[in-house]
Order: C-alpha cells, then structure tokens, then sequence
C-alpha cells in the first residue's frame, strides 16, 4: 500500500476536480466542478480551459467524433459535446460518462430521491439500459476489456454491500461485482487489463478489486477522491476534491 506522502502532485490549484479524460495528443482534461469549467493540462505541461459555462461538470471522456464530452450533475444535467454543443438536456443529475473502444456513449444518472441508471446515448434516441430501484445511486463509469460497463455505487449504505456492478449492454443484464468499498466514485481498469480501480471518496483510499471481486487498497491517505485515470507511461491519476490536486501515483 503507498501513502499519500509518496504521490506526486500533477497539477494543484483546481476548484473541486472531479472527472479525468485523456485526449488522443496526450492531453489530460479534468472537470472543476465549482469553477464550472474543464482544463487540460498538455504533455508540455500547458495548462488552459477547455470548456467554460458548464453547471457542476463531473464525468468527462474524449470521443473520436464529438471530442471532449461532459455532464452536469445537476438536477436537468447536460451530456455536452465541446465541438457539437448540447447533445442531450434535462438528464437527472448525470455523473458519470465513457466512451467505450466500438464509439458508443454511456453516462450514469440518478434523481434526487428517486431510481438511478445508466444511459447509451446515440443522436438518434438515447436508450435505457437499466434503471436501479431506490437505494443505488450510480456514479462512475467504465467500459471493461470483457465489452461489459462498470458503474459504481455510491450510496453509503446499500453501496458497501454492492459497491460496483457489472452490466451486459446487450442483454441490459447486471451483476454486483465487488463490495465494501464506501461512496464509491471513478474506476477505470488499470494496464494489466485485469484489475479494476475504484475511488473510495469517503475512504481517501484507491481499492483495487481483482477479477473474482476481492478488494484490497492500493493508496490511501487522501481527501474525498473522484476519479482515476490512467497515463501511456501506466501511472494513474487521481482527483483529490479535498485537496484541489491532482495526484500522480506509480502503478503497479
């Protein structure tokens, strides 16, 4: 397990970071979630805003066609192209957003008091591909190297049963796949293709979960963490909220 004092800060300075996404250039983008805005930080180290006018921007993913993509966690959310504008308005609290290898476009949402679920957005009809009763409140997204989507739950109860799930987006099926693990945030899959790393934001911790769903932790000592990402060079990135930084800590 590495420590906090062991991480390098990649960027510091920011206004609730939240969501990361990585550009084709090597770009990285992260979602400032008070400041209303998404900066990239360039491989030289340039760093400027992206996107600007946003309302409590979170997930954040680069698609080849629409660019850099956003939501808006707020009560009718946006999924926001930064090349097209407004792709789709009025979505309940949307919070996370990927981009999986065959193009398609998947965010989470969840009402205020009310179900949650996980969307596949096209420009013709945004599809349902589940929705979650009361007591879940998905967040994070991911696409798994197995074509399934990972979402994790981030209710303080009911999600350290079910912390993350595994969803079939052709059959809509899902599976709880790893518990344990308090107000789960952003996953993504580390280089091994094998292992998923999940953002415990109540935690301060990055939980690693294995294949067969054990968990154990990989870093801790941080402050209310949102989102992994995952550089060329396979050292991760993490949004410290609490902090204002963004961590770069070495894997494995």
């Amino acid at each position: 397990m590495i420590l906090v004092l062991a991480f390098e800060v990649f960027l510091g300075g920011l206004s609730s970071p939240d969501g990361l996404a990585l550009g084709p250039d090597g770009t990285v983008y992260v979602a400032e979630e008070k400041a209303g805005v998404v900066t990239a930080i360039s491989p030289e180290g340039e760093v400027y805003t992206a996107m600007n006018g946003l309302s409590d921007p979170e997930g954040v993913a680069w698609h080849p066609e629409y660019e850099l993509l956003v939501v808006e966690d707020v009560r009718a959310g946006r999924l926001i192209s930064s090349v097209a504008g407004t792709l789709q308005d009025s979505i309940p609290n949307p919070e996370g957003v990927v981009v999986c290898q065959s193009g398609e476009i998947y965010y989470t949402w969840a009402q205020i008091g009310g179900p949650t679920g996980i969307c596949r957005w096209t420009p013709q009809n945004p599809d349902s591909i589940i929705t979650l009763p009361v007591g879940f409140m998905l967040g994070g997204i991911t696409c798994g190297p197995d074509n399934m989507l990972y979402a994790s739950n981030e209710t303080p109860v009911i999600g350290l049963v079910i912390s993350v799930i595994r969803v079939n987006p052709d059959t809509r099926m899902w599976w709880p796949y790893a518990g344990g693990i308090s107000s789960a945030e952003g996953l993504r899959f580390a280089p091994d293709g094998r292992t998923l790393m999940v953002a415990g934001e109540d935690l301060g911790k990055v939980v690693a979960v294995s294949p067969e769903g054990e968990t154990s932790v990989f870093a801790s000592g941080l402050m209310a963490i949102e989102d992994i990402l995952f550089l060329p060079d396979s050292s991760m990135l993490v949004t410290d909220d609490g902090r204002g930084k963004i961590l770069r800590i070495p894997w494995p």
